[in-house]
């Protein structure tokens, strides 16, 4: 099943100039549109690197949810990035849609 990365804003750049990201030329990232902060973090990272984009797709919280849920659940390659909040880390975690962020390759 193939796994999604999920994490918060200021991590972005550490997912997104990763080895398998920078053999794209665009990256795409999905996060609520209340979520502003998010916009400066990927603003800086193109800044940084020149050399990829970033496509950051907005949608309303109830809509962002839906669209990520369906995307994740047809194993989709959609995004790279996708921002939620707390509550749905253990819920995607369960359903094999997570992929750890450091090294060691386990959530503990």
């Amino acid at each position: 099943m193939l796994k999604k990365k999920l994490i918060a804003p200021v991590a972005i750049g550490t997912i997104l100039a990763s080895p398998d990201a920078a053999a794209a030329m665009e990256r795409r990232a999905a996060t609520a549109m209340s979520n502003n902060g998010f916009t400066d973090v990927v603003e800086a990272f193109e800044a940084e690197n020149p050399d990829i984009s970033v496509k950051l797709e907005m949608y309303p919280y109830r809509q962002l949810l839906e669209n990520i849920e369906v995307k994740l659940s047809s194993e989709s390659q959609d995004y790279d990035v996708i921002s939620v909040d707390g509550p749905l880390v253990a819920n995607y975690t369960v359903k094999g849609f997570l992929e750890p962020l450091d090294e060691s390759g386990s959530f503990g």
